[in-house]
Formats: C-alpha cells, structure tokens, sequence
C-alpha cells in the first residue's frame, strides 16, 4: 500500500514537472470560468429592451431588482440562471368594423400606447372594455372578437373584429303596479327620452322608482327589472314632443345629445332623423306588501317643530305605524329644546294620523363651571338645548387647548328642577392647570440636508395637538418613519413622547438616521435601440459612492431629460444591501420622429410659429437631426440641424447647422444664409464650454442702402446650471451663460454679454430674477449689436425700440417677477423690467427704460400658456402704449 501511495506521488509530481505553461493557464481559466458565476445568465422568453443588468454579478442583488421592472411579467431564478418572462411590446391595436371617430375615441379611453409593454391579460381584456363601453352607449347587442399575436421576439398586434349592431335608445318605463303616477316619474328621473339606453340608465330608474315609492309611504314595497325589454320603432320627432310635454328643459338635454353626434359623425346623425329607431322600454315591476297608506296632519305646535316632525318621520316613515315609538321621538326632539314638560296625543282615523302636541314651558340653564377660570368666555345661553350644550363644551375643550390649559376630562351633569322650570349644568373641569410648553429635538442626523427637510416637517406641527390628541402623535411618528426610509436610513428611529408635569408639557422629538446608505451602480432598462455604449455616455460622471440624496435622484432626472433621448422614464431607488442603494432607470426611448412648437400672438409681431420636426438617433449613437421653421410678420427662418450630446467621448459634445432667414428688424432689413460647427465638453454636472464656428453670407439694408457682408465668427460659451435645494426639495434653478464672440473674417469685432437668472419656488409662490448686460466693439456690424424692446426684454417698448440709431454698443437689463396660485393650476405672473440700450455705459445709465407687467399662465398637454399685458413707465400712460402677447407651447 505504501508502494502504491508513493507510485501514484511521483507520477503526480511528473505530470506537473511536464505540462506546459500554457496548459496550466488554460486549465486556471477553465476552473474559473466553470465557478457557479454563470447562474447570473439572464434568459428571457421575448427579446429583452436595452438594459445594463448583464453587468450585476450577485444573484440576489439581480433578483431585488427585477421585481421593481414594470416590464416584468414574472421570473424564475434556477441554479443555471434568471429566466425571465417578459410582457409582450404592443405595436398595433386594430379595430375592425368601426368608424375612424368611434375607433380614435375607444382607443383614447383604452390608454394603449405603441412599443409599450402591456400584459396578456390586459390585451386580452381589450374587447371586454369595449363592449361594456359600447354597451352603454347603446349598442346592446354588441359583440367583440378578439385575435392576440404575440411573435417569438415578444411583438404584440391586437385585432379585435367588433360588431355594434344598432343602437337602442331609451324610450321611457313601463310601470306594473306603480304607486305614483308615470308623469311624477318622468319629472324627478330628468332624463330625457331618445338618448342612447345602458343597463346604468335602467338600475337608476329603479333606484328613483323604489325611492319615490318610499317616499309615498309604501314602506314595504319591492322593485325590480323584469326582462327581456320592450322593444319598439319610434322617429326621433317623437322622442322630442315626449320630452316638450314631460319637461320642456329635457329638451336642450336632447338637442344637445345630437348637436354633438352630428359633430362627430354627420352621416349617422342625419339618418338618425329620417328613420325610426329602436326604442327600449324597461319593465319596472312593484311589489307592495303593506298597502295601506296613512298620511298624518299635526297640529297645536309652531311651524319650525312642525317641519323638524316632518324631517323625523321622512327620515323613518315606519314611525307612523309605530305610535308609541312615534311619541317618544317626538317627546324627545322637544326635550332637546328645552321643553321637558311637553305632551304628545296621536289620534288614528282611518289612514290619517292626528298629531296634537303641547309643549309647555321651556326651561332656563343655570351653568355652573368648577373650578372657575380667568378669561373664560360668558355663557349666552338663555334656554337649555342639548346641540347648543354640545357646541359649548366643544368650544370650551377648544378654549382650553388654545389657552395652554392640561386637564384630565371635562365632565358635565345636567340635574332637571321642575319646580323653577330650569336645568341646572354643572361642568366639571378635573385636574386643570395651566403650563408651558417645552419642545425638545434630539436629532441625530449627520446629513444636514435631511435634517434640515425634518426639521421643516416639525415646524408644521402643531404641539398642542400632539399634546392633546394621541393619534396626532401617531400619525407624525408614522410620517417621520416613512420619510426616513424614503430616504434610505440605515437604522432609523423615530419617538415621540408627551409628558405632562404640573405646569409643563415636554414634547420630546428623538429621531436618529446614524448613517444613509451609499449610491451605488445605475442601472438601465430601456425598451428601444439605444446602445450600452451610449447608455454608459448619458452619465459622463458617475454618482457612485456618493451618499443617498434625493438631490441626486433630481440630478439624474434632469441629465436624462435633457438628453431627449426617452419618452418617459421613472428613477427608483432599488435597496440591494444593507448599506446600498442603487438607482434603476426604466423607461421607453422616444419614437424616432417628433413634432413640436409654439404659436403666439403680439402687438408687435402679429401672429408667430415655430415648428420643429426631430429624428432621434437615427445613426444608433443618440444624435439628434432637426429641421426648424419660424414664421412671423417680421421674420421667416429655416434651420437643419444635427447634434450629439456625445460625440465620441462622454465629455465631448459637438453639432452642425445650415440656416437661412428673413427678417424685418426696427433699423434695417436683412437675409443671411451660412453654417455653423459647435464643438464643447461637459463639465461636471452643471457646467458646459463649448466653441462655435459660424460663416454666414448676409445681405442688409440699412440706412437707405444695400449692404453684402460676408461674416466669419468664432463664438465661445460658457454655461452653468445649478438646482436650488431646500434640504431634500428641489425649489429653484440657477442659469448662468457668458458668450464671448470675436469677428474673423469679413469685419473685425469683438462683443461679449453676460446672463444671469435664478427661479425660487415656494408653497404658493414663484419668484424669479433675470440679470443680463454687455458690450460690442465699435466696429461691430449693426446686425450683431444690441437692441432692447419686445416681449423678451423690455415688454412695455415695441420691438427693438429701445437702441440709438444703428444698434448699441452697451446694455444692461433687469427684471424682477412673481407667480401667484390663483385657481388650481392658473399663476399669475406680475413683473417689472428696467434697462437700457446705448453707445456708452454713462448714457445707458442716464434715463433708463422701465415698465410693469401682468400675465396670466397654465401647463397644458401641448406646452404652457401664458398671456401677458405690458404697460411701460412714463409720465402719463396711455392706451395706444398698453403691449399684449399671447404664446402657446414650447419655443425653442
């Protein structure tokens, strides 16, 4: 044995001594590779959207992050690795056998985009929602075929085969056994006759036949729907002269019902009046098992108690067969009046109830407060009433709160003295003391942008109710915890205690945050054509390390919608260790094809466009090609484009433009034509340089004269944008721009300017500030040099009014502004603007143009709407001088 053991050491050691080197590595890598690290193969039953998640190497860590994806119908995790059932990509929802108005409306209210991923269930369910729909619009004997093809790649196309049938309308109920008059029905129901029928009109019906009956005092009655349905062939003529005899408003209910389908389907409407349509009459049938109908008359009493007898007995018509329990309501509503002596006497004569009522002598209240309080309130309560009782002491718990008073309960005893004909109420106030309240904060939050949002969050609350109110305490604790893992607390504790003393309440806040988890990768799920490579490029610098802040979520959020390159997209924040967090983007990349732009009107200027037509990422690198027009009285502009934001580098952006414009300036006329190049780099987060290269051919008049100048220019730009943070809350934005631009070819200038604007939000309020001034060369060509005037700038002053002759030199402009909420999403805007336009610094200062303003704005689907009025600020004011401007979506 030893032999053996030794034979088999040295032929080891042989083999060893022998392989080659190459060999020792190929098998190192072999024994590497065929570790279990391939369990994280991501196998997916539809072609998946462009994501990054192949680079996550911890299963679980894999597993925490695909349950946040939307696009996830379901997955299995297997020794072997993650598969994956994705919801199937919707490219086409046809709808068969259906007018283009009718299809365009249902497919609005279905909300099924192209190239999103929807569920098969959802799809499927597509002809149910139909016929429902279609069903109460009239179409009873609607029915829907639905076809799904689902392509192995995970396509989805919808065809749903829809058959309408023809409309019912409604043509009024057929009553068996009614118990009220087919006319009273009509009136109170104020539905009229001829619009189209559902089953939500018929049940209704029912429920005002059931509660007319009721109210007719046929307590035991049943009503029910017996189908099937009459049906009969009635003109639209009839359904009018019903309605006119029913309930002459009905009629604009009717007409209005037409007007809008004559609108949206002519062809049909027109039909409508020509030939008889089916109409529905649904069966309401009545089973009343107590037929015997009693009225009641009252008598001996004043008209206010009659009415609140009324109001009793509609609430609960039982009563009047119930006359014992009838009496001691009554007795009882008079009891809480004051009147404890009262005497009820009801008479039955056939199916009519007597209700006599004498009332007596109302009692006086005699109020007794123990202990008696300084500033205490007089009682003005002459007679007894228990509603102005319960008023009373609530406003007395009220007055001690507000007066820093701590009591254990307010007890109250009410003793009856027939023989003075008063009620005498003692309130008893047990254990009242006065105190002062101490608030104390123990917060340990190292991050003083959280701690900043919870101390924010505490001088809302209101103390007194956290002292006398434990489930105010409750809700704040639960509120304080939520934020905290909402902002990624590793262990976070939150406890609020009250404690009362003899003459102190201590509110005690301990909230502790030790520490925030880090940041850490940024993932991406996106469903289009969009790279990795030009994923790993939106975020050229990496947020990774940092320490959790919804500042940086913001961050994220604006860099990708500045890309342009998404539809919509959401940042979640994905807990996948104790001390990380990462941040998953899951969006849908834009549709290779965009329209956008702005119309307007001003004094000035008249009606104004502008359109842009967009194809993104066209090449697969995330480029933008544009093609701009801008139409106006003045001016007619075009402008193909093309740009990367990352021009081979994360850092480097860079683009080229052709244009070509009119314009009709205040001084001189002028058409240009030429090209420009930018080239730039991103600096950090907030900071952009870029260079731009611009030749253009220009053709002006001016002075009387034609001019043709070739110009050559080198622009560079400078561009800083900073969000505002309050803590963890976005409230503002800064915007800083310096342009310096030197002439190179043609005329030999120079001219720079400087822009400064900063917007700060508030609850209700936005406040905005616009800084901007320059200087040009003497040499600068009169169509680069300055003029102020028009709604950008001075709004008062007609466009480019305010310059010297030939263009200024010099400039400078200020503007203040506030936005007020005024209804719902309606600001209004007030501002004041002050500037000037001149050949000098000293003359510009001299007599400065000002004027005040007042717009009003929205946010709309197509962009925001805003309509300003502009008045400027001179020695008298006058109407021909008021400026006005209207502008609708996003200008660019």
């Amino acid at each position: 044995m030893f032999k053996v053991k030794s034979f088999l050491s040295l032929r080891r050691l042989a083999i060893n001594k022998n392989l080659p080197k190459l060999e020792r590595i190929f098998l190192t890598l072999f024994l590497v590779f065929s570790l279990p690290i391939q369990a994280l193969e991501l196998k997916y039953n539809y072609r998946p959207g462009e994501n990054n998640l192949q680079t996550i190497k911890n299963p679980d860590e894999l597993e925490s992050v695909i349950q946040h994806l939307e696009a996830v119908e379901s997955f299995k995790r297997t020794k072997t690795g993650f598969y994956i059932n994705l919801k199937p990509i919707l490219l086409e929802l046809q709808l068969k056998h259906l007018s283009p108005i009718v299809a365009f409306q249902l497919k609005r209210r279905l909300g099924l985009e192209p190239l999103f991923r929807y569920s098969e269930k959802t799809l499927f369910d597509v002809g149910n929602v139909i016929t429902f729909f279609l069903k109460n619009q009239g179409y009873l004997d609607t029915s829907t075929t639905v076809r799904l093809f689902i392509s192995k790649e995970g396509f989805a196309k919808v065809k749903v085969d829809v058959d309408t049938g023809p409309i019912f309308l409604y043509g009024g109920f057929e009553f068996i056994n009614a118990c009220f008059k087919p006319s009273e029905f009509y009136r109170k129901f104020n539905k009229p006759f001829g619009i189209p029928f559902s089953y939500l009109l018929a049940y209704e019906g029912l429920d005002k036949a059931f509660e007319l009956c009721r109210k007719k005092g046929y307590l035991y009655s049943v009503v029910y729907l017996e189908e099937p349905f009459d049906v009969k062939r009635e003109s639209i003529y009839s359904f009018f002269w019903k309605n006119l005899k029913t309930q002459p408003g009905l009629v604009i209910n009717f007409l209005s019902y037409y007007t809008d389908l004559l609108l949206t389907n002519p062809i049909e409407a027109i039909k409508f009046i020509y030939r008889p349509q089916y109409a529905v009459y649904p069966k309401l049938v009545f089973l009343r098992k107590e037929s015997q109908k009693i009225t009641y008359t009252i008598g001996g009493i004043e008209n206010h108690f009659k009415k609140q007898i009324e109001e009793l007995i509609k609430k609960n018509p039982r009563l009047v067969y119930n006359l014992a329990r009838l009496k001691e309501e009554i007795k009882k509503l008079l009891a809480d009046e004051g009147y404890f002596d009262a005497k009820v006497f009801l008479k039955l004569e056939k199916n009519n109830l007597l209700i006599e009522v004498s009332r007596g002598e109302r009692y006086r209240l005699v109020l007794e407060i123990v202990p008696k309080l300084k500033g205490l309130p007089k009682v003005e309560l002459k007679y007894y009433s228990a509603q102005k009782v319960e008023e009373y002491l609530k406003n007395l718990q009220r007055w001690l709160i507000a007066h820093s008073y701590l009591f254990a309960e307010i007890k109250n005893q009410q003793k009856l003295e027939p023989k003075t004909k008063t009620v005498h109420l003692k309130v008893e106030i047990k254990n009242a003391r006065t105190y002062h309240i101490e608030v104390i904060k123990k917060i340990e939050v190292p991050d003083k942008g959280l701690k900043k949002n919870i101390l924010q969050i505490l001088s809302k609350v209101r103390t007194k109710e956290i002292i006398t109110n434990p489930q105010k305490k409750k809700e704040l604790e639960q509120h304080l915890e939520t934020f905290l893992k909402a902002a990624q607390c590793e262990s976070p504790t939150v406890s609020v205690k009250v404690e009362k003393e003899k003459t102190t309440a201590k509110v005690v806040y301990k909230i502790s945050c030790p520490k925030r988890r880090k940041i850490g990768k940024l993932l991406y799920w996106i469903e289009g054509k969009l790279p990795k490579r030009e994923l790993d490029y939106i975020m050229p610098f990496s947020v990774e390390g940092k320490t959790f802040s919804q500042k940086w979520i913001e961050l994220v959020r604006e860099k990708l919608l500045k890309e342009n390159l998404f539809y919509n997209f959401t940042v979640k924040p994905i807990k996948v260790k104790k001390d990380k967090v990462d941040l998953l983007v899951e969006g849908n990349q834009r549709r290779p094809f965009s329209l956008s732009g702005a119309v307007g009107f001003s004094t000035d200027e008249g009606l104004f466009l502008q359109t842009r037509f967009q194809i993104i990422n066209l090449l697969n690198t995330g480029e933008i090609f544009s093609l701009d027009y801008s139409l106006s009285g003045r001016r007619n502009t075009y402008n193909l484009g093309y740009f990367d934001n990352h021009l081979f580098s994360k850092t480097l952006f860079g683009g080229a433009n052709l244009f070509k414009s009119y314009e009709e300036h205040t001084q001189y006329d002028i058409t240009s034509k030429g090209y420009s190049l930018i080239l730039g780099f991103h600096r950090g987060f907030y900071s952009d340089f870029s260079l731009t290269l611009v030749s253009s051919e220009n053709n002006y008049t001016f002075d009387g004269t034609e001019n043709n100048l070739t110009l050559g220019k080198v622009i560079f730009d400078y561009t800083y944008r900073k969000p505002i943070f309050e803590g963890e809350l976005k409230r503002g934005a800064v915007f800083n721009n310096i342009r310096l631009t030197r002439g190179i070819k043609g005329k030999n200038f120079y001219k720079w300017t400087f822009t400064h604007h900063i917007h700060r939000q508030w609850e209700s309020f936005i406040g905005a500030l616009n800084l901007s001034f320059g200087q040009a060369s003497k040499h600068t060509p009169v169509f680069e040099r300055f003029y102020l005037g028009g709604m950008k700038n001075l709004k008062g002053y007609s466009f480019e009014s305010v310059a010297p002759y030939g263009g200024g030199t010099v400039y400078w402009y200020f503007n203040l502004e506030g936005g007020f909420k005024v209804y719902k999403s309606f600001y209004l805007f007030p501002g004041f603007d002050i500037g000037n336009c001149a050949l000098s610094w000293k003359e510009s200062f001299k007599q400065p143009k000002k004027d005040i303003y007042v717009g009003l704005g929205t946010l709309t689907g197509v962009g925001p709407i805003r309509f300003t009025v502009a008045v400027p600020l001179k020695n008298r004011i006058q109407l021909q001088d008021i400026k006005y401007f209207l502008y609708i979506g996003f200008g660019f």
